[in-house]
């Protein structure tokens, strides 16, 4: 799932943006202007919310990658033994 920040037009307005790239790795910066304290609070309740869902997805991720590097190999089982018949030397 994608998460998506909703503004409303009436009580939110985009201020400015920027971008800029290190590497591999792109950072956006978003200024939003906020009129109203209980928009202001929705907000930083979505952005809460999709933080608490990446840092959520990060630690199944690496939690996964531990068990797949310390899991066991399987150890392959001996050969059944041969159902020979033991014969002594009076038969």
């Amino acid at each position: 799932m994608m998460p998506v920040i909703f503004l409303e037009e009436e009580h939110t307005r985009l201020k400015s943006y920027t971008a800029s790239t290190k590497g591999a790795v792109s950072i956006v910066r978003v200024d939003i202007e906020v009129t109203d304290p209980m928009r202001l609070g929705y907000l930083l309740a979505e952005l809460e919310t999709i933080e608490k869902a990446q840092k959520a997805r990060q630690t199944t991720e690496k939690a996964a990658a531990r068990a797949k590097t310390r899991a066991k190999p399987q150890l392959a089982l001996a050969a059944p033994l041969l159902r020979l018949a033991h014969r002594t030397e009076g038969e």
